[in-house]
């Protein structure tokens, strides 16, 4: 078997264990590559997990997938804000904000040449 194959196995094995509640590592969850570890943020249901990489994942990305799907949504979100009272689009200090930032592509500042 080659490298690539060797450890998406492995990885398979971890996400086979997380799912059925068998004993894991975090560590080979961090150390796992991007795939299993967005995988695991954005479709698993073990908490043990999302919290592994809520709070210690390499990537902003990930730590915020994670966060976002714990049970009870324990990271400071909109989700929590609109629930403790803040209506959308302003801050708890009265003072306003986009409810959705914007952000620009590299795609929409292509000129054309035509």
């Amino acid at each position: 078997m080659d490298d690539f194959s060797t450890r998406r196995l492995s990885e398979w094995t971890l996400l086979r264990a997380m799912t059925l509640n068998e004993p894991w590592d975090a560590e080979n969850l961090l150390a796992a590559s991007n795939w299993l570890r967005l995988r695991t943020a954005e479709e698993s249901a073990v908490t043990t997990a999302l919290e592994v990489l809520a709070e210690s994942d390499r990537t902003r990305r990930i730590r915020n997938i994670a966060g976002m799907a714990l049970p009870g949504n324990r990271r400071h979100s909109c989700r929590t804000r609109l629930s403790s009272g803040c209506a959308l689009g302003t801050l708890p200090s009265g003072g306003q904000a986009h409810p959705m930032p914007m952000m620009l592509s590299h795609r929409s500042q292509r000129t054309s040449f035509m």
